[in-house]
């Protein structure tokens, strides 16, 4: 009998498209190019890519009753599948499956028509990915969760807010393998860092965040921490339900990049489970899974630092800085682009000066608010700045410092769940 699925074009590139980057244009071992397809009877029709480090799986549903009589599992170069089917403009393609697990797969359309080499399945890595995937749409309750070491829920639009906040400051070193990554963690709502020593010159009647939550209303968050040395970014967001504290995990970079991209096709309150399993982290959707390795290493102590106490602050617009910092390293071509900043009671002077004379210097000042009589001048990578205001959302900043020699801390104003902290540099 002909199995020949009639699928709507756009649901096997959303799917395809979720997998396929997590593929290395080059790979030592071919098979780990391809997508592994597996359609069941029951008219599921699964996507899985991996680089033996992550994996991710997509799934969709299909009319296959009566026409795959039994379950059909098959390999395909993922890049030439996604192209093809991504190029074409039809609604719906016909999918020939008749000898799809003997080495060809047909692609065809009224007008055309398209044959893929297949291979074997069992040249595939063996993935357990089926028993990871939430079988129900809605998600399944906390208790049947416990069985596969459940942590927590969160929104699509939570963890994206806390990926791109943290994510910038993952180091890129070979040699700080432990740092290229981020460092999740569940904490209770009082072991957030916006409670440490540093914060207690900040006003107590400061505006609050203009997020839907509060640390006085949430009983527990999830913490996120990133670092290269050089800087550090922290967020949190609520956990929705779940275990109160977790212990330190490392999740790799290439793992938060997929997440990010991920969360950001996602509807913004559509749900994401995560667990644990076997020092491997889960995140699931109703028909998307990310299974990681996690880091395997302790992620360096910055409690400490953020402990110090700080007794100058100076409130800035945030624009205003991105604009200064912005058109003053024009005038230079330094990779790092180093700019003096200089802090007085009502003013920011953002100064840069060029090694090479030909180019010159540039000067800009923006109006500032601060916490007394603050004459205060030191040297900061120009682009580790930009990073931190770029995540920000709120309209004022907050910039905490001690001295010459000591990191400054930059947050939003009153935003009691995101610090970015950034060393600075020699003179």
């Amino acid at each position: 009998m002909n199995s020949v699925l009639r699928i709507e074009r756009g649901k096997v590139v959303s799917a395809l498209s979720v997998v396929q980057s997590i593929v290395e244009r080059r790979n030592i071992n071919p098979i780990l190019s391809h997508v592994k397809v597996v359609v069941h009877p029951s008219g599921t029709m699964r996507f899985i890519c991996t680089d033996m480090d992550v994996v991710v799986s997509s799934i969709i549903n299909v009319e296959a009753i009566g026409i795959v009589q039994s379950r059909i599992a098959f390999t395909t170069p993922v890049s030439v599948f996604y192209e093809i089917l991504r190029k074409m403009q039809e609604q719906y393609i016909d999918l020939d499956l008749s000898n799809a697990e003997n080495g060809l797969l047909v692609v065809k359309t009224e007008d055309s028509q398209f044959k893929l080499v297949c291979s074997e399945v069992d040249k595939f890595p063996p993935l357990d990915i089926e028993e990871y995937h939430i079988k129900s749409s809605p998600l399944l309750s906390t208790s049947d969760a416990s069985c596969r070491n459940f942590l927590m829920y969160v929104t699509a639009e939570e963890l994206h807010h806390l990926i791109s906040s943290s994510k910038y400051a993952i180091s890129s070193s070979e040699i700080s393998y432990h740092l290229n990554g981020i460092c999740f963690q569940a904490i209770k709502a009082n072991a957030l860092p916006s409670g440490y020593e540093c914060f207690d010159l900040l006003d107590s009647s400061s505006n609050k965040t203009t997020s839907h939550y509060d640390v006085e209303q949430v009983e527990s968050f999830l913490l996120a921490v990133s670092t290269d040395t050089h800087r550090l970014a922290t967020a949190a967001i609520p956990i929705q339900e779940g275990s109160l504290e977790v212990k330190e995990v490392i999740v790799p970079r290439k793992t938060v990049t997929e997440l990010l991209k991920l969360t950001e096709g996602m509807e913004k309150q559509e749900k994401i489970d995560i667990s644990m399993h076997e020092r491997k982290i889960i995140f699931s959707t109703a028909d998307v899974v990310i299974v990681s390795k996690l880091i395997s290493s302790e992620f360096p102590s910055y409690r400490e630092i953020l402990k110090e106490r700080y007794d100058k602050i100076v409130i800035v617009s945030r624009k205003g800085m991105i604009a200064a910092i912005d058109i003053v390293t024009s005038v230079i071509d330094d990779r790092m682009k180093p700019c003096q900043v200089s802090f007085s009671e009502d003013n920011v002077e953002i100064s840069v000066e060029s090694q090479i004379h030909t180019k010159g210097s540039g000067v800009k000042n923006i109006k500032s608010r601060t916490n007394g009589n603050i004459k205060f001048t030191i040297i900061l990578n120009s682009r580790y700045v930009l990073d931190a205001l770029n995540v920000i959302e709120e309209e004022q900043v907050e910039i905490l410092m001690r001295d010459i020699e000591s990191a400054i801390i930059i947050r939003g104003a009153g935003n009691q769940y995101s610090i970015h902290m950034i060393m600075p540099m020699q003179p």
